[in-house]
């Protein structure tokens, strides 16, 4: 069955990259978890989509430029509802300890690797290696690079490629290239060829952001491994009936 993952956790119905979105993932009962981190001045991970804080606390300035003291207070909640005042950025320390015994995907996309973030990577994997997690983990990103040099320090954690464009022979570029695991497409770029090579490479597709039931019908037909959505209870009862 295709599964259903949560981007940014259920972020049609919280504030994005909070514990209020993943904990709503979790009771919508999602198959997993898709979530951004950055790193601070200090070296913390910390979950959050942009390269600034500017649209989620109202601070301006790139978390690469503050310490982890310096935002932790900030307020990542109110901009989406009054409701969510208050709610805060987390530590990606913080959310694998909060969610290390529940059974689902966690998918961690690293926004930019060591050129922006010098050794994110091994910070990454040092931060896994603290915990005993009881789902799966898979690592994805846009910058390939970075997916790269995870895989040369850990051969067995998994990642996966993302990609905004449609491209020639995605998989067997994601597997001889990057030595990657999974192809991360959007869904507008999923057609019979991509889905005919994913089968020809045994490579799963995880596609994103999947939000309209006529999509993903159409992406569960196809059989993709996993959709990723901003609206998971929208579209597990359809993963269920196929």
């Amino acid at each position: 069955m295709t599964k259903i993952i949560a981007h940014r956790g259920a972020s049609a119905y919280a504030p994005e990259n909070t514990y209020a979105s993943f904990e709503k993932a979790l009771q919508l009962k999602s198959n997993g978890i898709e979530l951004d981190i950055h790193m601070t001045k200090d070296g913390k991970l910390v979950v959050i989509h942009d390269f600034t804080l500017n649209r989620t606390t109202g601070v301006k300035g790139y978390i690469r430029d503050f310490s982890y003291n310096e935002i932790s207070s900030l307020d990542a909640g109110s901009w989406y509802s009054d409701k969510f005042k208050n709610q805060r950025i987390p530590l990606l320390s913080g959310f694998l300890d909060l969610f290390k015994s529940e059974d689902i995907l966690i998918n961690i996309e690293i926004k930019a690797g060591s050129r922006f973030y010098p050794s994110i990577e091994e910070r990454l994997l040092e931060e896994l290696s603290r915990f005993s997690i009881k789902g799966e983990i898979l690592i994805s990103s846009f910058d390939h690079p970075c997916l790269k040099r995870i895989k040369s320090l850990d051969a067995h954690i998994k990642t996966g490629v993302l990609s905004e464009s449609s491209m020639i022979e995605p998989c067997r570029y994601s597997i001889e290239s990057v030595g990657a695991d999974a192809f991360h497409p959007h869904y507008l770029t999923v057609d019979k060829l991509l889905i005919d090579e994913s089968t020809k490479y045994n490579m799963p597709l995880n596609v994103y952001t999947v939000n309209k039931k006529k999509d993903a019908k159409k992406l569960i037909a196809f059989k993709v491994n996993s959709i990723i959505t901003n609206f998971p209870d929208k579209l597990i009862d359809i993963a269920k009936g196929f």
